[in-house]
């Protein structure tokens, strides 16, 4: 069964831009929240990622880069914020959004990361 977004490419213009703005958010949310679960995303894990400066982005498989930047092309991202990241993972990952919220470090690092996310989403 082909996913909402296959259902979208057919449509162009003011429709496909206004439906992907309603859902752009929810779906790149869900993609978030399981890329997370899929590393097995922990605090300790996270703080080593802060060291070492890695980027989140670099660890999106290019399927997923594709489906990511293909789903934000041509509507506002503006709601891409670090606020945003720590809000949809707050209830199902409360000690990492904790450790956004309470570590400069891992702030200044998570302000990074979504620098990079939006610049890769907005160059194509």
């Amino acid at each position: 069964m082909p996913s909402i977004l296959d259902r979208l490419a057919k449509y162009k213009g003011p429709i496909r831009r206004a439906v992907l703005s309603e859902i752009a958010p929810g779906v790149i949310k869900g993609y978030l929240l399981e890329f997370l679960a899929r590393e097995h995303m922990t605090v300790s894990k996270l703080t080593t990622y802060v060291e070492s400066n890695k980027s989140l982005w670099s660890m999106v498989t290019p399927e997923y880069q594709t489906k990511i930047q293909n789903l934000a092309k041509g509507i506002s991202i503006n709601w891409l914020t670090p606020h945003w990241l720590i809000d949809s993972v707050r209830n199902d990952f409360p000690s990492l959004a904790s450790l956004f919220m309470s570590d400069p470090d891992a702030a200044r690092w998570l302000q990074d990361q979504v620098r990079i996310i939006r610049e890769a989403l907005t160059k194509r």
